[in-house]
């Protein structure tokens, strides 16, 4: 009989010792295949702490090819009311003309970006207050279980194991030793939770704002006019990729508005607004620990 019930618990050890080497190759499985499918720039949805997290997504989709369908036309108009003003020279007084089509056209396409800066700033404020509210909560409940421990207590102060408290606390022992047991089996899980979300919020920031820019130069080519049909050209490098790659970073907004400042300058006769020099965003520095 005894033989058998030893028999029994060595089987019982193998199982359980395969159902957790089992969960640790499949944990570990899956953080690979979590790391291994985030890609630059898709960090933004992919954490959403949302119950509606894909209906968000296809919002600023949507959002994001209406704002691409409306920079097209303004580019589009620019193209051709820059071309009549070339056309009719700068002496003519049709020009005037052009140029308040042109003004109304390069208001729109300003407005459409600043527009979707600000969609990102409150897309971003709703997500850090969703993640804020989730670990507060989070905090707030391993609060009450720190409360619950201090009740675990046992009576050291008294030595009679036949007094009420020392009653009360044998009562309780396996019960505890299954809570702690329980939390054996999950620290590490749950350290992994609050890692997995400072290494998504890390990640995130670099992509915004990398430590270390690395993106290719793009040549792009402004044509000047110098009178009628008469155009020059001028290359320029931009730090950007096609548009069809990934712009998120600063680096290629910032070296979008230093060149049309360039040329914003001559333009307006150096009014004071071009003169302005972009916020410097390095000077936040991230700190996970205080």
């Amino acid at each position: 009989m005894l033989s058998s019930q030893l028999f029994n618990l060595f089987i019982l050890f193998g199982l359980i010792n395969y159902s957790y080497e089992f969960n640790v190759r499949n944990n570990h499985k899956q953080r690979y295949n979590r790391d291994a499918g985030r890609g630059e720039g898709g960090m933004m949805f992919s954490g959403m702490p949302s119950e509606n997290g894909e209906q968000h997504e296809n919002q600023c989709n949507q959002e994001i090819e209406q704002n691409k369908r409306s920079i097209d036309d303004v580019c589009n108009g620019l193209m051709q009311s820059t071309n009549e003003m070339a056309n009719v020279g700068s002496q003519d007084i049709s020009c005037g003309t052009h140029w308040t089509q042109t003004q109304s056209r390069l208001r729109e396409g300003i407005q459409v970006v600043m527009n979707a800066y600000q969609t990102f700033i409150t897309l971003h404020q709703q997500t850090c207050q969703s993640i804020e509210a989730f670990a507060n909560d989070m905090i707030l409940q391993y609060k009450r279980e720190l409360e619950a421990i201090d009740q675990m207590s046992a009576p050291t102060e008294n030595t009679d194991i036949n007094s009420d408290s020392w009653k009360n606390f044998f009562v309780r022992v396996p019960s505890m030793i299954s809570y702690a047991r329980a939390h054996q089996q999950t620290l590490r899980t749950a350290a992994d939770c609050t890692g997995d979300l400072m290494t998504n919020t890390v990640s995130f920031r670099r992509t915004v704002f990398p430590l270390q820019q690395v993106v290719p130069m793009r040549v792009i080519r402004i044509y000047q006019t110098s009178g009628p049909a008469q155009n020059l050209f001028q290359n320029h490098n931009i730090n950007c990729n096609e548009e069809s790659g990934y712009n998120g970073c600063h680096s290629c907004a910032n070296s979008l508005t230093r060149l049309v400042r360039t040329y914003m300058n001559p333009a307006c006769n150096a009014c004071p607004q071009a003169s302005m020099q972009p916020s410097n965003y390095n000077q936040f520095q991230f700190r996970l620990m205080k």
